[in-house]
């Protein structure tokens, strides 16, 4: 098998590792805290709640996970979608591909982000 096939099932294991992961861990009853940010200024970041609307994804509550954040399912599917394209198009295509769209990519993820944390903010409803 070739290297470049290599890594890209080796990391569609740790994805799956992930999710197992995720799966196992219950987020309601956890006091567990990841954010750097949070924890620097006690103030939710534009993905705070990410983690834990991933792991009630992977508990499959699809409904619990979008009132955590609206946002997982949308980026686990983004997330997927990447590694099947790596695995369709090639490391070094995918890469080419990705460089001359980086702005529109990191757009496309960073206003949604920002945008529900503001209004989110607005509203005082910033999960904590």
């Amino acid at each position: 098998m070739p290297r470049r096939g290599l890594l890209w099932w080796l990391l569609g294991l740790v994805g799956i590792l992930v999710f197992a992961g995720l799966r196992v861990w219950n987020p309601e009853s956890s006091g567990f805290q990841i954010c750097v940010f949070r924890t620097l200024l006690d103030l939710p970041c534009p993905g705070c709640g990410l983690t834990r609307a991933m792991s009630l994804l992977a508990h499959g509550s699809l409904r619990s996970a979008l009132d955590v954040h609206p946002l997982a399912p949308l980026l686990a599917l983004e997330a997927g979608l990447g590694w099947v394209a790596w695995g369709v198009l090639g490391r070094d295509r995918l890469g080419r591909e990705i460089a001359l769209r980086a702005e529109v990519l990191v757009l496309a993820n960073a206003v949604p982000l920002l945008g529900l944390w503001l209004g989110r903010a607005a509203t005082g409803s910033l999960p904590f």
